[in-house]
């Protein structure tokens, strides 16, 4: 059954702290909303007694159709469950199921969160896609575990005199906004991930989230989102200018929230991937500097209205013929 926010979030914190993540929640999906236009934000609740089978996601008509899709917030959702009991997650996925096509739902796309590995609680189709690097804050020393690369950059960085502030308000997420739009156009991303303004600000003043701000001779050249929950710290967003590419700022920043992470009894800090699979890809590389640490990212979806959606591939039939392997080839 469909459930508020709230009642959303009051199940979920009685979850234990490995089977939560700061942007597989109610919370998150709610700021998510902001860079999506025409969706509904959704939280659907199955519960047996003190188990319990959550998903968020948001649902949007499908262009030119009395059909709908669903879709996990960006970057990671999927569901989550209290319990490993199989019956139990069969009878939740059985009735998941129900509620879709009762509510005109085709299809559903999803992407796990590798630090919850929760495909396990998925029942359509999964697609293995990259790796991702995670740091162990639980290490006795964290700065020798890093590749020497990392440890010089750090060095270089703090002997330049750049230094990393812990910054909230609006005035410092639209600072940051500006930052890693900059970054974005830089290296030629997607209009996709050019968030608006109300994203950034909403994320900020949400407690779960921290900004981290690094200055070079009283300007700000290198920003970073993190994210926090059940004792697992996430890398959210980041940008840098040519002065914090060239100076570190990044890395100065990683290592910064990795101490902060430590110091806050945190466990795992979550990196992400690279910008692709292949192993090569210079993100991926910079990342690992940190941790030999490696997680599986994936992605999944299952379709629940099979005649209609091979009606869609009709109707879609450019789209579908160009994208064949995307789930909502049509969007």
């Amino acid at each position: 059954m469909l459930v508020s926010a709230n009642e959303a979030a009051a199940v979920l914190d009685t979850f234990a702290a490995q089977s939560r993540a700061a942007t597989v929640s109610p919370e998150f999906l709610l700021v998510d909303a902001k860079r999506i236009d025409e969706a509904e934000s959704m939280n659907w609740l199955y519960g047996e007694g003190e188990r319990k089978f959550l998903v968020f996601f948001h649902r949007k008509k499908i262009p030119g159709t009395n059909y709908y899709d669903i879709e996990s917030p960006y970057p990671y959702g999927g569901p989550i469950c209290n319990t490993e009991e199989q019956d139990f997650i069969e009878r939740a996925n059985t009735a998941f199921g129900e509620w879709c096509r009762d509510h005109s739902i085709v299809v559903e796309f999803v992407r796990f969160h590798p630090m919850l590995r929760n495909w396990r609680f998925f029942r359509g189709q999964v697609t293995e896609d990259r790796l991702t690097v995670w740091v162990d804050l639980e290490s006795n020393d964290l700065f020798s575990e890093y590749e020497t690369r990392v440890r010089t950059a750090i060095r270089k960085a703090e002997k330049l005199g750049l230094a990393v502030d812990w910054a909230r308000g609006r005035e410092s997420a639209l600072q940051f906004r500006r930052l890693y739009c900059d970054a974005m156009r830089a290296v030629g991303a997607d209009e996709f991930y050019l968030f608006p303004p109300e994203y950034f600000e909403e994320l900020i003043a949400w407690e779960k989230a921290e900004l981290a701000l690094c200055r070079y001779n009283d300007h700000v050249i290198g920003g970073a989102i993190f994210l926090c929950d059940g004792g697992l710290l996430e890398y959210h967003l980041s940008g840098c200018d040519l002065e914090g590419r060239k100076y570190g700022a990044n890395t100065l920043i990683l290592h910064q929230a990795a101490i902060r992470g430590k110091a806050a009894g945190l466990s795992r800090f979550y990196l992400g991937g690279g910008t692709d699979r292949q192993p090569q890809n210079p993100l991926l590389f910079f990342k690992s500097g940190f941790s030999d640490h490696r997680a599986e990212f994936k992605y999944g979806a299952r379709i629940y209205l099979s005649a209609q959606y091979e009606q869609l591939k009709q109707q879609f039939s450019a789209q579908y013929k160009a994208r064949p392997g995307r789930v909502l080839f049509y969007r």
